[in-house]
């Protein structure tokens, strides 16, 4: 007789093929990005995501060459991939946070801002990245369902742009972040109705800002755009305190949202990101990737 005798009647559970987990270095400014690459593959990270600083990912430095290399090298010794978050802060003027926009009425600004990604383009390419996520900058006024259709016609023709210079190279990835022209991923639906560039950028979406913009239910905006999604950067909010906060620290059902992501078949990077914490090092990563890991 067998041990189970309903065995046979029991319907078998849909397969969930693991995600491919990334942990974003801007939660480890305290190591130095071969080393970080490195110790995350040991806790079993197969993904990291590296973004312009001073004095390491930085384009003005004559040891950028030197810093690729040694990027790459540890990149490929570990099996892990890499993506660029080109958001870089106080990258352009050591007063001011963010960069030139893409949708800027003034073309010099804009022009600036395709610049500055066609060179975190170039830098993917030497690096073998997977993708380059960006968000898009700001616009005079937001955008909403009844906006100026010349600031989406502005923004459409840089993104065309970067797309142009992009091809063949890496995978192109807009990340909807509040304050930008593209603050939500509703926006980014709609931006995708003026653009005819080949490929179209994809969608990085971030759970936190998602939550910012009162996207939910979480899981019906990312399957919406399934096809569109090329990253997931995931973080835990909430507790009335702004950021990030540690994995299993705030409110956002982080279970939920990767469960989603496996029925879904998604199967790029879903960087782990715990921002503002550099501190705790990589017990802030092992943490989060328990947690992940477990379905909690």
């Amino acid at each position: 007789m067998p041990d189970d005798p309903l065995a046979a009647h029991r319907r078998p559970r849909p397969r969930r093929d693991p995600l491919m987990l990334g942990f974003h270095t801007a939660g480890l400014l305290l190591h130095d990005e071969p080393t970080a690459i490195e110790e995350l593959s040991r806790i079993g990270y197969s993904a990291v995501t590296l973004r312009p600083r001073r004095g390491h990912l930085d384009p003005d430095s004559r040891h950028l060459g030197d810093w690729i290399d040694r990027v790459r090298g540890a990149a490929e010794r570990c099996g892990v991939r890499l993506v660029l978050d080109a958001d870089g802060r106080f990258m352009h003027d050591p007063r001011v946070d963010r960069g030139p926009s893409l949708a800027a009425a003034n073309r010099d600004e804009a022009e600036g801002a395709v610049r500055w990604l066609e060179t975190i383009v170039d830098v993917a390419d030497r690096l073998r990245a997977t993708a380059v996520t960006f968000a898009t900058g700001a616009a005079p006024s937001p955008l909403t369902l009844t906006s100026d259709e010349q600031t989406l016609e502005r923004l459409a023709a840089q993104i065309r742009l970067l797309a142009a210079a992009a091809e063949g190279r890496t995978t192109l990835a807009i990340r909807p972040a509040s304050g930008q022209a593209v603050a939500t991923v509703a926006q980014y639906e709609r931006l995708l109705q003026w653009l005819d560039a080949d490929p179209v950028p994809g969608l990085a979406a971030d759970i936190g800002e998602m939550i910012t913009g009162g996207e939910l239910p979480i899981a019906d905006r990312l399957a919406r755009n399934t096809r569109s999604l090329a990253c997931v950067y995931l973080c835990d909010r909430g507790g009335g305190v702004p950021g990030d906060r540690r994995f299993g620290h705030g409110d956002v059902a982080l279970g939920r949202v990767t469960r989603s992501l496996q029925s879904m078949g998604f199967a790029g990077p879903v960087i782990l990101r715990v921002e503002g914490h550099s501190e705790w090092g990589l017990e802030s990563a092992a943490e989060a990737f328990g947690q992940i890991s477990r379905g909690d």
